[in-house]
């Protein structure tokens, strides 16, 4: 069974269409890459799946479990939505680190909101918060060891570079357990060493058997990292396929002039 079912999914802003009906399946322990010129809708189907914008039309469905669902007109509260963003977990392409916060604490952050509400809402016993706490300081120290910073906890991000901001940000979204991590394009606002870095922790989040859906612009790392790749060209699924199938498809004029639009693969 696919972990993620994405059934004809539309979203507008106004009069203007930015998805037209998306649909794909995700298994377990997949990568999916979603490749497309500006204004494909790339970012914008990221931002549906994750809550961040409300499809107009269509089906998630996550682990068996629907999601969202246009036709059953549920009313979406911030609390539901909360809930609902827990299945996936967004790398933005800028970070979005909290200044005020260490590097620690932005990973903690999250989980630790997630206690309170436990502790509100009588899920998690006063008494367990502490243990909960403990357990959350050791995940995200674990994670930043994954990702290379150990040597940062008390950092702040300006402290960081680009590259390291970004790792902070990969082990903060990794922090709640997601079942799907979602990349938008992570290394558009990094210079070409940097962007290594960043590429060699999401290779390793792979090798772990990660489910991942990435918005990228580098083509050779989409085709070395993903087993399955999406071209989008204005709202659609213009062509979809094994990297092979991609980078070896002479049919598809747009996919073809997109290829060969300047890009290194």
């Amino acid at each position: 069974m696919a972990i993620l079912e994405v059934q004809n999914i539309k979203k507008n802003f106004g009069k203007n269409e930015v998805l037209k009906g998306i649909g794909f399946e995700l298994e377990k322990g997949e990568v999916l890459t979603i490749i497309g010129s500006s204004g494909s809708g790339k970012t914008t189907l990221l931002r549906c799946l994750n809550y961040l914008e409300v499809p107009d039309y269509g089906k998630i469905v996550v682990d068996g479990n629907t999601v969202f669902d246009s036709e059953e007109k549920n009313e979406y509260t911030e609390a539901n939505i909360r809930n609902l963003r827990l299945h996936f977990g967004l790398v933005f392409q800028s970070f979005n680190l909290f200044p005020q916060y260490t590097v620690l604490d932005n990973i903690m952050l999250a989980p630790k909101l997630k206690v309170k509400e436990g502790i509100k809402n009588k899920t998690i016993l006063p008494q367990e918060k502490n243990q909960e706490l403990n357990r959350i300081r050791e995940k995200a120290l674990a994670l930043l060891e994954m990702v290379g910073l150990s040597d940062k906890v008390d950092a702040y991000p300006f402290q960081l570079s680009g590259g390291q901001q970004q790792r902070v940000a990969i082990a903060r979204a990794l922090a709640l357990e997601p079942d799907i991590l979602c990349f938008d394009e992570p290394t558009s606002a990094l210079d070409p060493e940097l962007t290594v870095e960043v590429l060699r922790v999401i290779k390793d989040l792979k090798k772990t058997g990660r489910t991942m859906v990435i918005v990228t612009h580098e083509m050779e790392f989409a085709r070395n990292v993903s087993d399955r790749i999406i071209y989008m060209r204005d709202g659609v699924v213009e062509a979809s396929g094994t990297p092979e199938e991609i980078f070896g498809n002479s049919e598809n004029a747009y996919l073809q002039q997109f290829l060969n639009s300047g890009k290194e693969f």
